[in-house]
């Protein structure tokens, strides 16, 4: 998981952030549910 071990700490929370707060509204339960 190269894609998941990035030294730019910039790079991550400006692409995880974003990500992370507009899927875990919508797919949290779904994905949590599973």
């Amino acid at each position: 998981m190269d894609g998941f071990v990035i030294p730019d700490n910039t790079a991550i929370s400006k692409f995880v952030i974003p990500a992370q707060a507009g899927i875990q509204p919508p797919d949290a339960a779904g994905i949590y549910r599973k």
